[in-house]
């Protein structure tokens, strides 16, 4: 989005978000967990976090990192996202994937 847009190119369907979180963690036993410790730090760190939202397209987990001024007037969070029941999830993934798969790609 060019700085100083007065309009957003898309608009934000608030009413049919879903909240999508994303870990990062040190597994127990894992080969090297002072290195997955470091990761997790460096993911953490201020830098990527500016860095997520032009990245990948998602808020950063650290509320006290400042986003992009598009994000500030154009990519409001959902105040009441959409939700499914993890249960409903677990029963429905497969077919849910293949309708979408059938449908996307054929």
């Amino acid at each position: 989005m060019p700085e100083g847009a007065d309009e957003a190119p898309t608009g934000a369907l608030l009413e049919t978000c879903f909240r999508q979180v994303e870990y990062a963690g040190v597994l127990a036993g894992a080969e090297n967990p002072e290195g997955a410790r470091q990761l997790v730090d460096f993911l953490l760190s201020a830098d990527v976090q500016a860095d997520i939202p032009d990245a990948m397209y998602m808020y950063p987990v650290d509320g006290s990192v400042a986003l992009p001024e598009a994000w500030e007037r154009f990519a409001p969070l959902s105040p009441e996202p959409f939700t499914v029941d993890p249960e409903a999830i677990d029963a429905n993934r497969d077919e849910w994937i293949r309708t979408w798969t059938d449908t996307v790609i054929g």
